[in-house]
């Protein structure tokens, strides 16, 4: 009704009707006719609804989470040099030193395609098994460099709803407690993390254990990278990738490189708390209805 109401132009077509239950119908809205933009969903009515949004969180900047409130402080549109803005005292291009204390959300329209692109692993990871792919809660993380979505890649990605009962539960490690689909996918993030130590560790190694002929190659020219050997181009690939810095001096730490960012997507909101009770109702948040919890 609003994107109607904003534009008189806005054409709603339904594009496909064939596809997993949660998207099962595709509808592809048309505004200031070349503008297209996508919307999925278990019915047409959802799928348009979709579409609706996708296209005002694009052209208008609207967004229909509550989280976009004054009271809890907002993020700024694009700035003059296409990059994602933030509040007051935040940079988004790479630095990570957010203003204490601020809460804040990026653009719809960034959200969006974080999860579009953990829908679009989960399906294509679970083509030709339908059977199994009617999952009930969807969960991953995804990995940017800086705010660009060009950069997003799909870290882990997992589904689940059981955790083992009470009797069942060991405190020493020897049962899988949780098997959620936020727990399964960040035990897939801890293991390409670990896995990038390991990296990071054997290039490490590897570096100082040729100190000792580094006189010879000293000399030696640096290849274009079109003429590298093809293991020197995947030990520079290797390089790059890695995601830690060493530890520095003084410090037994590894930090993260700047402008490396993760980002969950779940479908559904977690068990406990911020299913029951809701920080968005519309009488007072000041005040705890449950003080005893």
């Amino acid at each position: 009704m609003l994107l109607h109401e904003l534009f008189t132009d806005a054409h709603f077509e339904c594009v496909s009707s064939d596809g997993l239950q949660h998207s099962k119908f595709t509808v592809v809205v048309t505004v200031n006719d070349n503008q297209r933009f996508e919307g999925t969903g278990p019915s047409k009515k959802m799928a348009k609804n979709a579409a609706a949004k996708a296209a005002l969180a694009s052209i208008c900047n609207i967004s229909f989470s509550p989280l976009q409130q004054s009271k809890f402080g907002l993020i700024s549109a694009s700035t003059s040099n296409g990059s994602i803005g933030g509040p007051s005292g935040v940079t988004l291009n790479g630095d990570n030193s957010f203003t204490q204390n601020k809460n804040f959300e990026l653009p719809q329209t960034f959200a969006d395609a974080v999860g579009k692109l953990v829908i679009e692993k989960f399906n294509e990871v679970m083509k030709g098994s339908d059977v199994y792919s009617r999952r009930k809660v969807l969960a991953g993380f995804v990995m940017t460099h800086g705010y660009d979505v060009k950069t997003a890649r799909v870290i882990s990605l997992a589904t689940g709803t059981k955790c083992v009962s009470g009797e069942h539960m060991s405190v020493t490690g020897s049962v899988i407690n949780d098997s959620h689909a936020e727990i399964i996918a960040r035990r897939g993030l801890m293991d390409f993390f670990y896995s990038q130590l390991d990296l990071l560790c054997q290039q490490t190694v590897a570096a100082a254990s040729s100190e000792s002929t580094s006189a010879v190659a000293v000399n030696e020219p640096i290849p274009p990278p079109g003429q590298e050997t093809e293991s020197g181009a995947a030990d520079r690939q290797a390089r790059q990738e890695i995601i830690f810095n060493k530890p520095g001096e003084g410090s037994n730490l590894y930090t993260l490189k700047d402008g490396i960012y993760f980002h969950l997507y779940i479908n559904t909101a977690p068990c406990g708390d911020a299913r029951v009770f809701s920080p968005h109702e519309n009488d007072s948040m000041d005040v705890d209805k449950h003080p005893n919890r």
